[in-house]
């Protein structure tokens, strides 16, 4: 059996959650913790009387850092087992499905091929924006990447991530 390091939590089946050193003892103390089906690390809390309350420890560690919960609440690595201070952020639904990694058919985020043309195409809030027609698909793809860090910022998963910095 594997000993666990000071910022290491157990939630089961072998697996552990990376945690500040500041937090672990009072996530320790606060519940049992658990991965759920959605792969967010769960404790539950429970109420005299009640049946009590589920609750994903990034969002407790986030009300601990005083962040406004009204927002989602997003892991910058997306490792949902990473609960520690430095990446977690809040953010809008939005820029949470910016941070989201898929993959399409033509190998490229925002990309899509009628015929011989290929767009390029970004969805901000609830609109599609297109960003023109593309001789090829990688130009299609940097239109894509140059709309997401105009859109996005820190939150944007782009096709080209070496070339982040010559659009900045």
């Amino acid at each position: 059996m594997r000993q666990l390091m000071g910022s290491e939590i157990a939630v089961g089946r072998g697996r552990f959650t990376l945690v500040d050193a500041m937090d672990h003892q009072y996530l320790s103390d606060y519940s049992t913790w658990h991965i759920s089906k959605n792969g967010y690390v769960t404790g539950h809390i429970p109420k005299s009387g009640k049946t009590g309350k589920n609750i994903y420890m990034h969002r407790l560690i986030a009300q601990r850092m005083n962040l406004d919960l009204k927002y989602d609440v997003d892991h910058k690595n997306r490792n949902k087992l990473d609960n520690r201070r430095d990446k977690i952020r809040i953010a809008t639904r939005s820029q949470q499905t910016a941070n989201r990694i898929y993959h399409n058919k033509y190998g490229f985020r925002g990309v899509s091929k009628t015929f011989n043309t290929w767009w390029a195409k970004i969805k901000v809030g609830d609109r599609i924006l297109y960003l023109g027609s593309h001789k090829t698909a990688a130009d299609a793809a940097r239109a894509y990447d140059v709309a997401a860090i105009q859109y996005y910022g820190d939150f944007a998963i782009i096709n080209f991530p070496e070339a982040r910095h010559e659009t900045t």
